[in-house]
């Protein structure tokens, strides 16, 4: 066992984990690519929905936050679902097996056959139905709806996704498959990921995987269906998922349903960040929607929207909008975010403030009543409501609106609530009429039993609920309209409550700097008060989101406490901060050292790095990298200006340190050429003896030498195997040896060949510490051999080296005998490795 500890030689260390992040998007339908695509586009900010009681699609401008037109394309009661492509709007009915076409010039209607479809999936150049009990699919062109080619007949199926190029791409259900649909071409990658445990989405243009079981995220190469980008997140075999994403940022958002949590996968981190719980008894979560800087998660079983900010980790506002369970639409288009009951007449506006703008797509009492006479359904040519220079001239009222059909002719009437739906008890909000027709009079009803009159007025209620408001107008000649929209009212003392604060780091050393944040569910606080004390010591702070540099370590009390109104909510938590101190294991050295650790190290080291020459790295907390040894691997020649640092390793003749923007710098007398793919998108770092590894963001393991040739390390000079060009999310290189972490838990040889490894399947290896040792998701270390008896521990470890660990406690605890023990009644974090051997201890 000796030979295992004596011969290291080289330690990386990082402040940064080696696990790839997934890039999420929400689908993103239309294009610019279609030659049939008709001459007049929709505009900005406008959608079609489907209305299927009505059997009608309604088009809603999103910036005026009102009804455009109607048009009827199937018979009342009918299941429509709907898709928007550069203006012209396909439907698809469920009930009856049809397929509907809106002109986006015109608004005639065309119809085709469409058995059996129960979804739907518009693209520029494509346009699928999908059976998706049965797994057929069917494919048409958009512009004639003619039937191309023979239906692809899959089998049972997960939710279809349509990327922006227009590809379909779904899962089977009994093998976990991933299929997808390129111009009339079919492709399939067999057992891609786990059946009946995985959703697809669409991320940043590209298709993504969530699959619950392997706890994962990946992010697909569309052309090939493998994996080039992972994330670990924190998912369990039963969870039931809906997965959408950002169309903006590079991340993938996943509702659990039955935790009620969001897991945001974002591909700036190693790893998916914590859950957000979200939701509260009752809740039935749908895929969430990104609108700006805030995450709308859709609850169905509330018939309400749950507002994320992501930043925060924390749920800043909810909206209701339905007062029944319903399983509403939520789309993204143009900065706004829409949302509709596909059954009903009510559907809405976010705008990009967040506010929410309620529309009636139609009345109920009277459906038929306004519904645009089109070409091909017997009406006149001319003017229509919802011409573009008709909705050009419509302004964007801050508020929420609600149009209803009208009655008798007359143009549709939308009322307008500022400056929002929702309200305090008491507060008076501002609502009016919009028309384009003359208004003779207007009755209101406030639906808490009060009334009043005029086009304008302002009204309060004074018990929370919600209530409807309508408006009843009336045109000098004599004809009615009526709109409807709800409005929310709160009890104005419901306090915030203060569920939990989270820090980052979570143990922060001397000038490093921490985030807090802070879990607020209940009324959106009004105001902030952080108060940070200890050693003598106050910070205070009321921003939302708490930022600050400790320059001397101890215990601090962190104080929280958001406030509305009258009413306050408070959450204390305790945060050490630590030295960062870098201790000789004195005695324990049979090689001289220049003196004791230098001054730099003496406080704010994040990280070390260690090698068999008696060289060491040390990464301060602003970035920068101080050595310290005997020189012999040019640790003193650290490059000027080099800043900007996450992780450093070191060997024998070179080091590596890794830049926060991916880059790799090396220095040393061995060190080698740095290769083009190392110097962008890395994530981790490992320098060995006459050779240097990187991995990739892509999971992508690549190799290069050094200066000095040696022959122990030529066979790894070869052409990687195609097994280290992907699913790769962890490295670490020793003397003539490479350890590769695959993204399922297994260990690999730079061959490609799994490494000998005793360790059950449900821990799994989630960290390669210190070759030949790894550490599984339950906190134990195996060691990695070609030995049939590899050595499971019976302890939990955050660090090894020196022949020795580091237990969480931060006690020192030997593998191996030494000449003196470790020191006593020091909390260490880390170890590094050094001759003879040297060990030092960050603490």
């Amino acid at each position: 066992m000796r030979l295992w500890f004596r011969r290291r030689r080289t330690r990386a260390a990082a402040s940064l984990g080696l696990a790839a992040a997934l890039v999420g998007a929400t689908l993103a339908l239309g294009g610019s690519g279609d030659p049939h695509a008709p001459g007049i586009r929709l505009r900005s900010g406008e959608l079609w929905l489907a209305s299927g009681k009505a059997g009608q699609l309604t088009l809603v401008n999103g910036p005026s936050a009102e009804v455009s037109s109607r048009v009827e394309v199937a018979p009342p009661e009918s299941g429509l679902r709907t898709s928007t492509v550069d203006g012209t709007a396909f439907a698809v009915n469920t009930r009856a097996g049809e397929l509907s076409r809106i002109d986006g010039a015109t608004h005639q209607v065309s119809h085709a056959r469409a058995p059996g479809a129960t979804a739907l999936f518009a693209g520029p150049q494509d346009v699928y139905t999908v059976d998706t009990e049965h797994g057929v699919v069917d494919r048409y062109d958009p512009a004639t709806l003619a039937h191309r080619g023979d239906p692809e007949r899959i089998g049972e199926i997960s939710a279809p996704v349509l990327d922006t190029a227009g590809r379909l791409w779904t899962i089977t259900a009994d093998h976990g498959d991933l299929v997808w649909f390129q111009s009339g071409t079919r492709r399939s990658l067999a057992a891609a990921t786990t059946p009946g445990k995985s959703a697809v989405t669409v991320a940043a243009g590209r298709p993504a995987i969530v699959d619950s079981k392997r706890g994962v995220a990946e992010l697909l190469n569309p052309d090939t269906g493998k994996m080039i980008r992972s994330a670990r997140a924190d998912l369990r075999p039963a969870d039931h998922l809906a997965v959408g994403g950002s169309a903006e940022r590079s991340r993938v958002l996943i509702a659990v349903s039955n935790r009620n949590l969001l897991v945001n996968c974002d591909f700036s981190d190693t790893d998916c960040r914590p859950p957000i719980a979200v939701g509260e008894q009752g809740s039935d979560l749908g895929a969430p929607v990104e609108l700006g800087g805030v995450t709308l998660v859709p609850d169905y079983g509330l018939g309400r929207v749950w507002l994320v900010d992501l930043a925060s980790a924390r749920v800043v506002e909810q909206r209701q909008l339905f007062d029944h369970p319903v399983r509403f639409e939520l789309i993204a288009k143009d900065g706004w975010v829409f949302y509709n009951d596909p059954d009903g007449e009510l559907a809405g506006v976010f705008d990009p403030q967040g506010a929410v703008h309620q529309i009636t797509k139609y009345n109920p009492e009277r459906p038929k009543e306004g519904v645009a006479e089109t070409p091909g359904q017997g009406g006149e040519p001319g003017t229509r409501p919802g011409d573009p220079a008709e909705v050009a001239s419509v302004g964007s009222p801050r508020g929420t609106v609600g149009p209803a059909g009208p009655g008798g002719g007359s143009a549709p009437v939308s009322i307008v609530i500022t400056p929002r739906a929702q309200a305090a008890v008491g507060e008076e909000l501002g609502l009016a009429v919009r028309t384009t027709e003359p208004i003779g009079s207007v009755a209101w009803d406030f639906g808490d039993g009060a009334t009043g009159g005029g086009p304008t007025l302002r009204h309060a209620w004074m018990r929370p609920g919600g209530y409807t408001v309508t408006a009843t107008v009336n045109s000098p000649r004599g004809r009615l309209s009526t709109a409807t929209a709800t409005v929310t009212v709160q009890d104005p003392q419901e306090p915030p409550r203060v569920n939990g604060i989270s820090t980052d780091p979570a143990s922060p050393v001397i000038g490093q700097p921490v985030r807090f944040t802070a879990d607020v569910s209940g009324a959106s606080p009004e105001r902030w008060q952080w108060v940070a004390t200890g050693n003598g010591q106050e910070f205070r702070s009321s921003d939302q989101e708490f930022r600050q540099t400790f320059g001397s370590a101890g215990t601090y009390s962190v104080i929280l406490t958001a406030i509305r109104g009258t009413a306050t909510s408070s959450r204390t938590i305790e945060l050490t901060v630590r030295i960062g101190q870098v201790l000789s294991w004195t005695g324990y050295s049979s090689t001289e050292l220049k003196g004791p650790p230098p001054a730099p190290m003496s406080s704010g080291v994040t990280a070390l790095a260690g090698s068999g020459g008696g060289d060491f790295l040390a990464l301060k907390a602003d970035g920068t990298v101080t050595g310290w040894g005997r020189s012999s691997t040019g640790q003193d020649g650290i490059p000027a200006g080099l800043t900007g640092v996450i992780q450093v390793s070191t060997s024998p003749g070179q080091n590596l340190a890794l830049l926060a923007n991916g880059e790799v710098v090396g220095w040393g007398p061995d060190s080698g050429t740095i290769p083009g793919e190392a110097k962008r998108d890395v994530v981790a770092i490992s320098a060995a003896e006459n050779f240097s590894t990187a991995l990739t963001v892509s999971g992508r393991a690549i190799i290069w030498p050094g200066k000095r040739r040696d022959p122990r390390i030529e066979p790894l000079l070869a052409p990687p195997p195609d097994e280290v060009k992907h699913d790769i999310i962890g490295i670490a290189a020793d003397i003539s040896r490479v350890l590769l972490l695959r993204r399922d838990g297994a260990v690999l040889d730079w061959r490609g060949e799994s490494v000998r490894l005793v360790v059950k399947p449900e821990t799994g290896i989630v960290r390669l510490d210190e070759p030949p040792f790894g550490i599984a998701a339950n906190g134990l270390f195996y060691l990695i051999t070609d030995s049939p008896n590899p050595m499971p521990s019976q302890e939990k470890a955050i660090s090894l080296a020196c022949g020795a660990y580091v237990r969480e406690d931060g006690s020192i605890r030997e593998l191996e005998s030494h000449d003196s023990p470790p020191p006593s009644g020091v909390r260490a974090r880390a170890l590094a490795w050094g001759p003879g051997p040297t060990c030092l201890i960050l603490t």
